[in-house]
């Protein structure tokens, strides 16, 4: 029978961690002394864009931006004071209180209310006019306005899981988006 006395256990014990430690310090100098530092060659992308123009002389929006992206637009018809700026409490209506001349070959208004411009725009480029004329066949209510405010938005053209995942529309095998 073998007998472990406690000086023996701890010697034994000390001898396992010394080798252990030994070990990894080892490890650990030879990947510092033998790994060369790698260079991040990461770039990022840079995508904003602009409206261009205004609903009475053609509404565009430019990519100005560095890559390609998708572009869609919020259009915002209401009644503004002429005095204080505020909003009326009533919606401006199309067809009972204003017309609107659309681009509907290169822009499709998804069913969220948003205008998506079908095909991507490169990096500087302007989409096509969306609008091209407001005219109101409605009175305001007393002291307010039509004002028109057209929002845009862009989101990178790839990969396409970006535009499908954010926005939740398809994209087409040539790259034009299904609305």
């Amino acid at each position: 029978m073998l007998k472990i006395t406690s000086k023996k256990l701890i010697v034994t014990l000390a001898c396992v961690l010394l080798t252990v430690f030994v070990g990894v310090g080892a490890t650990l100098a030879y990947l510092f002394a033998q790994t060369p530092p790698l260079e991040n060659t990461f770039t990022p992308v840079f995508l904003t864009c602009e409206t261009q123009g205004s609903v009475k002389t053609g509404a565009s929006v430019k990519n100005t931006g560095d890559v390609d992206g998708y572009i869609r637009v919020a259009v915002v018809c209401s009644w503004v004071s002429e005095t204080d700026n505020s909003v009326h409490a009533s919606k401006a209506v199309e067809g009972t209180d204003y017309t609107a001349t659309w681009n509907t070959t290169s822009w499709k208004k998804g069913a969220d209310g948003f205008y998506y411009y079908l095909s991507p725009v490169k990096a500087g480029e302007t989409t096509d006019v969306l609008v091209s004329g407001f005219t109101r066949i409605a009175q305001p209510p007393q002291g307010y306005t039509l004002t028109v405010q057209i929002n845009a938005t862009a989101i990178q053209a790839s990969p396409v899981e970006a535009v499908t995942s954010a926005w939740g529309i398809t994209v087409l095998e040539n790259g034009n988006i299904s609305v």
